[in-house]
């Protein structure tokens, strides 16, 4: 059985290189930049009207010869822009996403598909990250935060610990000493009290810890964060992705989550626990 991961022109990809590091796989690893996949499957991209033109079937081929598609397109680059559309390209990275959705739609198997603003799943800024989950989860709290918009001056002095960040920095959660120079859009969180965690999951296969040495999960915590599992992957359109929480006690709160595994993939855990989601996903592309 064959798995072609698919991955952005230029973006670091972890879960391929998580794969070609482990000894002795039961499937046959193969890679594919983004680019270089649509085109192989007949898609391309037209200046004079704007648009992707299919012009042979999507996954080329009868579906008992094709791959598993492994899509690990968390982003779209510019070197991927440039590579499907030229230098000086009218493409836009929508496009895109739009093309890749229609070619993986040809293929038998798929692990990750894209989803709203994203190639895979669904990628939304922290303040919506923060409604939805608080929707799905009742209790689950979530951290304070002022949003001045455009040039509105904003005070964080209520903040015991200001962090002034973007609403996509999904990972920076440093405190921070003094305001940006110049008020645009500004945008301000209250870092939550207790202790950072890390939860991630790979289809079924899951682990979490805390991201402080010396520091483990009760089997309550793990628990409580073993049922918002199901949710993170409703809320985010998700096959596979990480959370960051913080745990003060009993009170947990979600900070953020991502498709991306940059935290997750330093975890000794990480590849056991990609390879085990993969064993209890395959068999079912085999009938």
């Amino acid at each position: 059985m064959e798995i072609l991961v698919i991955s952005d022109d230029a973006v670091e990809e972890q879960i391929s290189r998580s794969l070609e590091a482990s000894p002795s796989l039961p499937w046959r690893i193969s890679r594919s930049k983004v680019s270089d996949f649509l085109r192989a499957s007949g898609a391309t991209f037209s200046d004079e009207d704007g648009l992707f033109h299919h012009q042979q079937p999507a996954a080329g081929g009868s579906t008992s010869a094709q791959p598993i598609i492994l899509n690990r397109v968390v982003e779209i680059s510019d070197q991927t822009l440039k590579a499907l559309g030229g230098e000086n390209s009218l493409l836009a990275r929508g496009l895109v996403t739009s093309a890749l959705d229609h070619v993986l739609r040809g293929y038998k198997k798929v692990i990750g598909t894209p989803g709203v603003c994203s190639p895979v799943g669904h990628l939304v800024p922290l303040v919506s990250q923060w409604k939805l989950i608080g929707k799905k989860v009742p209790g689950l709290r979530t951290p304070e935060y002022k949003y001045g918009y455009g040039p509105e001056p904003i005070d964080s002095a209520p903040f015991a610990r200001p962090i002034w960040k973007s609403p996509f920095d999904f990972y920076s959660w440093k405190v921070s000493d003094a305001p940006p120079a110049v008020h645009w859009d500004s945008f301000v969180v209250n870092r939550p009290e207790g202790t950072p965690v890390l939860l991630y999951f790979f289809g079924k296969a899951w682990d979490a810890q805390f991201l402080a040495p010396g520091q483990a999960l009760s089997e309550e915590l793990k628990g409580r964060l073993r049922e918002l599992i199901p949710a993170l992957q409703e809320t985010f359109g998700a096959f596979s992705g990480e959370s960051l929480m913080f745990a003060d006690g009993p009170v947990l709160t979600f900070a953020s989550f991502s498709h991306y595994f940059s935290a997750a993939s330093r975890q000794a855990r990480f590849q056991s626990v990609l390879l085990e989601g993969l064993a209890a996903e395959l068999p079912l592309a085999r009938g």
